[in-house]
């Protein structure tokens, strides 16, 4: 017996060396076997699949359950199906998620700022044209995420050009912004846009810290403004924890709740830009365990709203990219993801913004080209040797060093222990 199957809505099939990545706009993802890649293949091109074979059937219900596939012509939907050639078994085929810093100008002066973002204008911000070769070669192969930030990305002029580019494209935006410059107006643009996501940086549940962290913010300007935002868009709200606000985690959380974010995401403080600046803020080894306690106890209990932390930092059981080869050791800068900046320099992650660990330059060579051949990128991902605590721990080969970035930070060395690492 035959039958034919359609894709649903808005899905994104990657084959790479380790399995098909089969990812739904919703965020949801899944890695199946690359035996049925062709299978997805033919699905694609509405074949007639015979669902008489026992694992071709089972297989089939298990999409169905997913919601990956219907059966119903009607409800079908979008799909990108990309195959591309394997580079490598250390990484993906093309980067899942670009995170492009569209500028460094700022109307705020954040005493963290990892961009040392301001209010000086850069002639080098890149040119519609040269962003829109990016995102059709992100489309080409099988990027799914651009995720801008800057500075402040709604000084950037093209801004709304860009993101409507990018949906046109199939490829999904998230904008990180302050919120400052988000009017009602603004957020029709955006909506008009295709824009889906938006991360809103809020470092203080309160006027007191949050000045002392966001310099030039207005803490109840911003809190009135955010819930129009998550009327229209998945919010997410993202604290940069320190010294300042350690304290204050369950109150952010609760305004996250209050203005309905889907998402709270806590990241540490790096020890880059402006951030070098104020290393005395660093949480204590002690303070980053019970910040994970706090958070995971409010993880438990919350239902309407996800809590993300880095959990290798305190949580060293949890491997860390399962199809990473046994024998080396890093995290998803040059394996998954990788960093633009203003001017369009590559790096492997926005926190690795060093010049010697320059990758290339999309203005001149294309993003898959720097990816392929980058001897920064090759080196990351071929460190089979940590030093410091890392060399004798024994959750290594589980955790595998964590973030590089952390790492260089200190002493410039890829191979040194990550410093906020709070496990003994």
């Amino acid at each position: 017996m035959v039958k034919k199957y359609y894709f649903a809505k808005n899905i994104l099939i990657r084959r790479e060396h380790f399995g098909t990545l089969i990812l739904l706009r919703n965020g949801e993802r899944y890695i199946v076997d690359n035996v049925n890649f062709n299978l997805l293949k033919d699905i694609y091109n509405q074949k007639n699949i015979n669902i008489e074979n026992k694992k071709i059937n089972f297989f089939l219900k298990d999409l169905l359950s997913k919601n990956i596939i219907v059966t119903n012509k009607s409800k079908s939907g979008n799909l990108k199906l990309i195959e591309n050639r394997f580079i490598s078994y250390d990484c993906l085929s093309f980067p899942r998620t670009v995170y492009w810093e569209c500028t460094n100008r700022c109307n705020y002066k954040c005493i963290h700022c990892y961009s040392s973002s301001g209010e000086s204008f850069h002639q080098e911000e890149l040119k519609f044209n040269t962003v829109k070769k990016m995102i059709d070669e992100m489309s080409v192969f099988g990027a799914e995420f651009l995720s801008i930030g800057g500075g402040e990305p709604l000084l950037y002029k093209d801004i709304f050009n860009v993101i409507k580019y990018a949906a046109k494209k199939g490829i999904e935006v998230e904008l990180t912004t302050n919120a400052s410059l988000i009017t009602e107006e603004t957020i029709q643009k955006l909506v008009n846009s295709g824009l889906k996501f938006i991360q809103v940086s809020l470092d203080g549940a309160n006027e007191n810290t949050y000045s002392l962290i966001r310099k030039g913010g207005d803490f109840n300007e911003i809190i009135k403004i955010i819930p129009k935002i998550s009327k229209n868009f998945i919010l997410s709200i993202c604290s940069v924890i320190n010294k300042l606000n350690y304290n204050e985690i369950d109150d952010l959380i609760e305004i996250s709740k209050k203005v309905n974010a889907k998402h709270f995401r806590v990241i540490p403080l790096m020890e880059i830009g402006r951030g070098i600046n104020i290393k005395s803020l660093q949480l204590s080894k002690k303070q980053l365990k019970e910040l994970h306690a706090i958070i995971q106890h409010r993880k438990k209990r919350e239902k309407l709203i996800n809590i993300q932390l880095n959990e290798n930092l305190v949580l060293p059981e949890n491997k860390n990219i399962s199809w990473m080869p046994e024998n080396h050791f890093g995290c998803s800068a040059a394996r998954t993801t990788c960093g633009i900046d203003f001017k369009g320099n590559v790096y492997p992650c926005s926190f690795m913004e060093f010049d010697e660990l320059k990758c290339g330059n999309i203005k001149n060579s294309s993003l898959l080209k720097i990816w392929e051949n980058s001897k920064v990128m090759k080196n990351l991902r071929n460190l089979d040797k940590l030093s410091g605590k890392c060399l004798k721990c024994r959750y290594l080969n589980l955790c595998r060093g964590g973030c590089r970035a952390a790492a260089y930070m200190k002493n410039k060395r890829l191979t040194d222990s990550d410093y906020l690492c709070s496990v003994i």
